[in-house]
């Protein structure tokens, strides 16, 4: 007996007089894709696994991928940053067949003072000052995304900063 594994089911009924004339079965498999995008040296992370049309996946971390003077944060689905972004550690569904992950660059100077995170509508909330200069100034975008959002207590001095 030989067992078949469906990724994806899609069936097509043509009914005449409530009879079913036809049905077809479709098939698909989904792979995740990390491109380096720009990466001064290393290599992007291979997912050797193939996924279900619509399952979750763990996005995997940035491999040995370097980019002078930056830090990979996340991942966006456009090489742009204009598409949905995706934080290494996250498991988002398999909405496509083949998905492109294209590293997103932070400058070091945002990475290493903020903690970040993306909202819904695709601007940089600032999570956290983490710090040690005593002024501070508020970017208006990082890597070309707007920064609209600072959270609460976000700026809050603890004693463990200084």
């Amino acid at each position: 007996m030989r067992t078949l594994k469906i990724k994806q089911l899609i069936i097509l009924f043509f009914t005449t007089n409530l009879l079913f004339s036809s049905c077809s079965l479709i098939y698909q498999d989904c792979t995740v894709t990390y491109i380096g995008n720009d990466q001064t040296s290393g290599s992007a992370p291979i997912d050797t696994i193939t996924y279900s049309y619509g399952s979750d996946f763990t996005a995997l971390g940035k491999g040995s991928l370097e980019k002078e003077g930056f830090t990979l944060l996340w991942w966006n689905t456009k090489p742009d940053g204009k598409g949905t972004f995706v934080k290494p550690g996250d498991k988002p569904v398999l909405k496509t067949n083949n998905l492109n992950l294209y590293a997103f660059w932070v400058e070091d100077t945002y990475a290493k003072n903020f903690k970040l995170s993306i909202n819904l509508n695709h601007t940089i909330q600032i999570d956290k000052y983490i710090g040690h200069g005593v002024t501070l100034v508020i970017p208006e975008s990082i890597s070309g995304i707007p920064v609209t959002t600072l959270k609460k207590d976000a700026l809050r001095y603890t004693a463990a900063q200084n």
